[in-house]
């Protein structure tokens, strides 16, 4: 693995002691928690009850609508009636055409 750390921190690290570096540990798989919260977070807000979504599963696109957003997942129901729960990362939503938008000439 390549060394990405800022310069002196692999020093810096070297030098810790045995409880230093669990407290370290601790507060290193805090952030990355927070991190991947703040992911998801970011994924789950492009969606919304009602969105037409689709996604690949088994080299087949699965297409639905968002019944719900749950804490890490969407709901969607199918149009055979199945219900599937996604992790938004893989969701798409389909884009509706936008006639609506009035032209300038």
């Amino acid at each position: 693995m390549t060394n990405n750390l800022p310069p002196g921190l692999e020093a810096t690290i070297n030098r810790l002691h045995e409880h230093e570096l669990q407290n370290l540990y601790h507060i290193v798989v805090e952030r990355l928690k927070l991190i991947t919260k703040v992911k998801q977070l970011k994924s789950m807000a492009k969606f919304s009850t009602g969105d037409k979504v689709y996604f690949q599963h088994d080299e087949r696109k699965i297409q639905g609508v968002v019944l719900r957003c749950n804490r890490t997942t969407v709901t969607l129901l199918t149009d055979d009636g199945h219900q599937w729960n996604v992790a938004p990362s893989i969701l798409t939503k389909f884009i509706s055409p936008t006639s609506n938008i009035p032209t300038v000439s």
